[in-house]
């Protein structure tokens, strides 16, 4: 026999896994921001002890697993500004000019030109930058999606439902029923 199936309206909340965090994000976000391949963001998370994403485009990554990437990005990052500098004489015309645009966005006040990375390069203001473009893309790719509010509500659905018990806990009892057709016939 069915139980009846209260159906409750879904909201927001429902998609909370007990994080205090509002904010979440796909590793997808995070490979295009960090822009390395897809193991790259997934060996990231599998060092930090996060095994549990298995979709790259599930919102699962909260605003604590973004910072393990915001380090992880300031690293990559280092090395990119160290090698340049290292290298400086022999950049291409393009290259050290996105270099230049780099140490102008990220020197700290005051420093002319940046040697040293920890003395002269703003860390902070690095990782703000990274956490807004994972948030600015994020917002570009799942809000403009459409339907995917339906898809987000359509799978907390389904999983209230598995947990709800359709059926009584006594075996479904089939109700067997005869028909005759003669009487069918008849009227």
């Amino acid at each position: 026999m069915l139980e009846h199936l209260n159906i409750e309206p879904i909201s927001q909340d429902s998609f909370d896994d007990g994080n205090s965090s509002t904010f979440k994000t796909s590793s997808e976000v995070i490979q295009k921001v960090m822009n390395v391949p897809m193991c790259a963001v997934i060996s990231i998370l599998r060092s930090n002890g996060y095994n549990d994403i298995h979709d790259e485009t599930s919102l699962c990554i909260d605003e604590e697993r973004l910072g393990v990437f915001a380090e992880a990005y300031v690293r990559k990052m280092k090395i990119y500004f160290t090698r340049s500098l290292q290298n400086i004489s022999s950049l291409p015309r393009k290259e050290r000019s996105d270099y230049n645009k780099f140490v102008k966005l990220f020197k700290k006040k005051g420093v002319k030109e940046p040697k040293i990375w920890k003395n002269d390069i703003d860390i902070d203001h690095l990782k703000e930058v990274f956490v807004e473009r994972v948030k600015e893309e994020t917002e570009e790719r799942y809000s403009s999606r459409s339907g995917m509010q339906f898809l987000i509500s359509s799978d907390v659905l389904i999983n209230r439902i598995l947990t709800y018990r359709l059926f009584e806990q006594e075996p479904f009892i089939k109700e067997e029923k005869h028909i005759n057709f003669s009487d069918m016939l008849i009227s």
